[in-house]
């Protein structure tokens, strides 16, 4: 399938122990990933901090304390959690920010 370019901005980063180095930008093999929900679900379920803050496995949804960019086009616009990946795409992981 391919793999995919992925940057966590911000506090982001702290949610999935890599191994890199606290590097907050990989690559990554897609395996049998066909969606933004599938990788996302291969994240929470290797790394408890990230389904925590990030997307719970159970209920399938993206906090909304986060935003997704796929190739520079938010996922909202496009299928949401269920957009396609492809070989190649690179995916940003934003902390969306609130207040006032």
């Amino acid at each position: 399938m391919g793999s995919v370019r992925v940057e966590l901005l911000s506090w982001l980063a702290d949610t999935l122990e890599t191994g890199r180095a606290s590097q907050n930008t990989f690559e990554e093999d897609l395996g049998d990933c066909r969606t933004v929900r599938d990788l996302l679900s291969r994240y929470a379920r290797m790394h408890p901090e990230f389904q925590r803050l990030v997307f719970d496995v159970r209920t399938l949804s993206l906090s909304p304390r986060v935003a997704i960019f796929r190739n520079g086009r938010q996922i909202e616009l496009e299928g949401g959690i269920e957009t396609t990946l492809s070989d190649g795409d690179r995916l940003v992981l934003v902390p969306v920010l609130a207040g006032g």
